[in-house]
């Protein structure tokens, strides 16, 4: 810029076109601009000036081919390039725009300005490395810039870069300890770093200095709601919106506050605001989707659920989540090809020492089978009633020999039910699961040349309806136990005794959103002529004698068991019953896996009904979906309506 203001002061017609410039008579200007171009058409400094007055007059496209042809004429002019690439970026092209601030600052590497222009627009771009260089070089040019720090700061966090972050973004609050934007990417920072209380302080100070800054509210509500701190997390949402009712990320944070606190309804409408607010807003689309497939409205799911996967496509959770909407849809293939996708969620695949060789779909690609488990123990029931698939391969020749990994509890279930498995111990745990799984040893051991992870097995052999044909139950417990708990159950009366529970360890914080509250029970438990027996674990005795008083019942307890840790003897157990009266918990799927009636009820549309309103795996489960408006009671009431109706059919 200097060289141009240095010509016009030799030059009298550039001057009195810059001097038209400067007085803001920007069309007048241009015109000057251009009748010294006509006259010379290697004027370089004419025609950068003239891209100058054209970029200010928000003629972006004119300005860069300026800017472009001052560039054919004077090739290693700085500024030339850098005001291109700022004219680039104002029209649009945010592709094309860093390359020229590049060349720029390998032209001037000593000026701070095109260091930090080139940082913004490589950082808008997703070019995050050269993002970092760039703000590292601006921060150093100009030590006491704090917008270069707290840029510095925000992209080496982002980087991955935790302690240059730190040291940045400190940097920036010793030279403005006022600059809300510090404060904030501190808070982020401390976030990512487990340190809690930090973050929050960091975020609300960012909130106390700039009142209109909502991007601090936003994050501080969906910190608080990660920290189940959901109350406080809608109340901060809630004046954010007072203060910013067009921020589509307050109202999207709004819906998965409501969504936790079983405002189903209200979580749907917020995530709609955002949507209309903000198309491209990924968390609105998805919050939508999430809700409305609560509500059993699964192809509408289905199809925000695509969106949100477009507007983030390397997000792996969101594609986890539509796997889960098609599969509730009843679109088995896509469903399990998308749930290939769940490794994003779970230490699966933080593994060594497994065979190279996966097997995903198609035909086995070697002899010696090893089944990893993965995820929960009620998916590890689920999973496993596909191992007669395997087995009948191995019947016909097509496996020579099959290992399956399974929780050690269940050793004992799994080697009698299915004796021509070789089956082991998981490797990772709750207590090891911070470490990758080290297959080697077993691979070494047991010579497996390939592996499927157990989750994979759905997509395998369930791959439409005609897949889940009628079949004997997969597990088998043990008969003598079976004999031992049928004596002691019936040692006091001949009516039938129930297994019974109510919850489950996950999700504890949000007990009466995920599973029926106590009282909701009320048109099962109050009814004659039955009996239950508990298999709750975690401490369920104050839960019991609430149970016991309100509906005037004596639970069974039955001696000696640990419902946690004996499943071999639970699944005797719930053999010698009844049937099962349970929330979706493990123990409901392992009544479902042993074939004995059971009766549940879930607390929104459950994806594994694939779309048929029963659950194919389990074929003696009554399941009930809270769907729509539905709250526990009417739930609870269409379950009782079927459990009653059987009662009476095995009494004819």
């Amino acid at each position: 810029m200097k060289q141009a203001l240095a010509a016009a002061a030799r030059d009298p017609a550039l001057g009195g076109a810059l001097a038209l410039h400067r007085q803001g008579k920007l069309a007048e200007a241009i015109l000057a601009y251009q009748e010294i171009l006509q006259s010379d058409q290697n004027n370089a400094d004419a025609a950068f000036l003239c891209g100058m007055a054209a970029l200010q007059a928000q003629a972006y496209q004119p300005a860069a081919n300026l800017f472009i042809g001052a560039i054919q004429i004077d090739p290693i002019r700085a500024d030339f390039h850098a005001n291109l690439g700022l004219a680039q970026a104002q029209s649009g092209n945010l592709e094309a725009a860093p390359d020229p601030l590049i060349r720029a600052m390998l032209l001037s590497p000593a000026e701070p300005s095109i260091a930090f222009n080139l940082g913004q627009l490589v950082d808008q771009a997703g070019r995050r490395e050269q993002a970092y260089t760039a703000f590292r070089a601006s921060a150093h040019l100009q030590p006491g810039h704090v917008l270069s720090w707290i840029e510095f700061g925000a992209v080496a966090r982002l980087t991955s870069r935790p302690e240059v972050s730190n040291i940045a973004l400190l940097r920036a609050l010793k030279l403005d300890p006022q600059a809300p934007r510090a404060w904030f990417n501190i808070a982020m920072l401390r976030a990512d770093q487990g340190l809690d209380d930090d973050a929050e302080t960091g975020f609300r100070r960012a909130m106390e200095l700039d009142p209109a800054y909502s991007e601090a509210t936003v994050n501080l509500g969906n910190h608080l709601r990660r920290l189940k701190r959901r109350d406080e997390a809608r109340t901060v949402l809630l004046e954010g919106i007072r203060r910013h009712r067009l921020v589509a990320g307050l109202w999207a944070g709004l819906s998965a506050v409501d969504f936790d606190h079983d405002r189903v309804e209200d979580a749907g409408s917020a995530a709609r605001r955002a949507c209309l607010l903000d198309p491209g807003l990924v968390d609105g689309t998805a919050n939508l989707a999430q809700s409305l497939h609560r509500t059993g409205v699964t192809g509408e799911a289905v199809r925000l659920g695509e969106r949100a996967r477009l507007l983030a496509p390397t997000n792996r959770t969101l594609q986890f989540n539509l796997a889960t909407y098609l599969l509730g849809d009843g679109r088995l293939g896509a469903g399990w090809d998308a749930y290939e996708a769940r490794f994003a969620r779970t230490a699966a695949d933080a593994t060594q020492g497994l065979p190279g060789l996966g097997w995903v779909s198609g035909p086995p690609p070697g002899k010696r089978l090893l089944v990893a488990a993965e995820q929960g123990l009620g998916d590890e029931f689920l999973f496993a009633t596909c191992l007669p698939d395997l087995l009948a391969m191995w019947a016909d020749k097509r496996l020579d020999a099959l290992a399956v990994e399974c929780d050690s509890r269940l050793i004992p279930l799994f080697q009698r039910s299915f004796p021509d498995l070789v089956v082991f111990g998981r490797l990772s745990t709750r207590q090891t699961s911070d470490r990758p799984a080290d297959y080697s040893q077993v691979c070494t051991d047991f010579g497996a040349d390939y592996h499927v992870f157990a989750g994979s097995l759905p997509g395998l052999f369930r791959r439409d309806r005609r897949s889940f044909a009628p079949r004997p139950p997969g597990l088998t417990p043990d008969p003598d136990r079976i004999a031992y708990w049928r004596a002691l159950l019936s040692g006091e009366s001949d009516a039938p005794v129930f297994g019974l529970t109510w919850r489950s360890m996950s999700q504890r914080d949000k007990g009466d959103v995920y599973y029926p509250p106590i009282p909701s029970l009320a048109p099962i438990l109050s009814l004659p002529g039955i009996r239950f027996v508990t298999l709750q674990y975690d401490d369920p005795e104050p839960e019991l004698a609430q149970i016991e008083q309100r509906f005037g019942i004596d639970v069974i307890r039955p001696p000696g068991l640990d419902p946690m840790n004996d499943l071999d003897e639970v699944a005797a157990l719930i053999a010698a019953t009844s049937g099962m009266v349970s929330a979706y918990t493990a123990a409901l799927t392992l009544a479902g896996a042993l074939g004995v009636p059971a009766y549940t009820a879930t607390y929104g549309y459950y994806w594994p009904t694939l779309g048929s309103g029963a659950l194919p795996w389990y074929p003696s489960v009554s399941i009930e979906m809270r769907t729509g408006t539905d709250g526990w009671e009417q739930a609870i009431d269409r379950l009782a309506v079927r459990f009653a109706a059987d009662l009476r059919a095995r009494s004819v």
